[in-house]
């Protein structure tokens, strides 16, 4: 997923809403801050980090982010041992050798 280019450098900006003092309440009690302001910020730079992480899983399961290619010298990383854990019934995982 492409992202845009932010233009403008890093400013503080001062936002008035509206919130329901029991939901800041309970902001300022989840994130253990003292005032509102803190607490509204907590929650957005969370739910900002939660969405970067989710479009970063995203791109990884589309494909367009390759977490085998090696940077250092522009190939994939070798193919993994010819082995692999098969679910046996809910516990413990089995080793299935793959192949002669």
């Amino acid at each position: 997923m492409t992202r845009p280019v932010e233009s403008e450098p890093d400013v503080a900006r001062n936002v008035t809403i509206e919130m329901d003092e029991g939901f800041l309440a309970d902001l300022r009690k989840v994130f253990d801050v003292e005032t509102d302001e803190e607490a509204v910020r907590e929650a957005a730079m969370r739910l900002a980090m939660y969405v970067r992480r989710q479009e970063f899983i995203d791109d990884i399961k589309s494909g367009e982010i390759d977490l085998q290619y090696d940077v250092r010298n522009g190939r994939a990383r070798p193919t993994p041992p010819a082995w692999t854990a098969v679910p046996d019934g809910g516990g413990p995982h089995r080793v299935e050798v793959l192949g002669p």
